[in-house]
């Protein structure tokens, strides 16, 4: 039930992030408008379960967000570190090899209940992974496990421009890290990325 109200919420959300903005700047302001809005909203659909962060914004988010040492990458550009990659940021992460071995990774800090994966691409140029793969594990030394779409496909669509968020949704897993390994891009191996969970 809760997935299903995250689903509908998530989608009208970013809808209203495509259609509404004309500019960069309001592009990030909508996509901090649609964090807060998600996790409000769920709060208000589910007043007795409000502690238990529905929907929330892990990598990003404005409430329990990770550290920047919890970001970690295969290998990056000097200017385009793991910490840039947060969804709305005024960059990104670019991989230092332009190849499909690439992957970037979030450390939840504890296992989480995770069902979504949220992409940008460049902020400040144009490139954007078109398509990538999802993995995660429990813990560290653990083997990472690929997610599958709800087709039962394992690689995810991605982006078809710098700016506009894409949400891909899944059966939810129980994890602490998760994984994105791009596997077509536009330009360059550069994301911008979220990770929409809660406490497992």
């Amino acid at each position: 039930m809760y997935t299903i109200m995250i689903w509908i919420l998530a989608f009208a959300a970013i809808r209203a992030v495509v259609t509404s903005t004309s500019c960069l700047q309001d592009l990030e302001d909508d996509v901090s408008a649609m964090k807060r809005d998600i996790e409000s909203l769920n709060k208000a659909a589910f007043p007795d379960t409000a502690d238990e962060c529905i929907g929330e914004f892990i990598v990003s988010g404005d409430h329990r967000r990770i550290p920047d040492l919890s970001l970690t990458a295969s290998s990056s550009h000097s200017s385009y570190p793991p910490r840039n990659a947060r969804l709305g940021a005024s960059t990104c992460w670019a991989a230092g090899i332009n190849d499909e071995n690439q992957w970037i990774q979030a450390d939840l800090g504890e296992v989480k209940r995770v069902y979504g994966v949220v992409t940008q691409g460049r902020a400040n140029s144009d490139q954007w992974v078109k398509s990538y793969m999802i993995s995660h594990s429990l813990n560290h030394g653990t083997p990472f496990t690929e997610i599958l779409t709800r087709d039962g496909h394992g690689v995810f669509n991605g982006n078809k421009d710098r700016h506009t968020p894409v949400l891909n949704m899944f059966q939810s897993v129980q994890a602490r890290n998760i994984r994105i390994s791009p596997k077509t891009w536009y330009g360059y191996v550069s994301l911008r990325f979220d990770v929409i969970g809660c406490r497992a």
